[in-house]
């Protein structure tokens, strides 16, 4: 589960990690578009979309856990 409003706030921040954020930001406006969820505060991310952003970021899946946990973004993994 992603903590999308801290998210959203880092994508917003000028850092060396802003445009990992700032296209996170926008991977999971798609997901929510799609399923139609408008919480808009937390997101479960599924398998195939884990898989998806660790291409996308150019990460491994395991690494891509292992920093978004590290960015505090991270809020559960089931």
């Amino acid at each position: 589960m992603l903590d999308l409003r801290t998210i959203s706030r880092r994508a917003q921040i000028e850092s060396p990690t802003q445009e990992r954020f700032i296209m996170i930001t926008r991977f999971t406006r798609s997901i929510l578009e799609s399923r139609q969820d408008w919480n808009g505060e937390i997101l479960s991310l599924r398998n195939e979309d884990c898989r998806a952003l660790a291409l996308i970021l150019n990460l491994e899946r395991a690494e891509l856990l292992r920093w978004l946990d590290e960015e505090k973004v991270l809020l559960a993994i089931r």
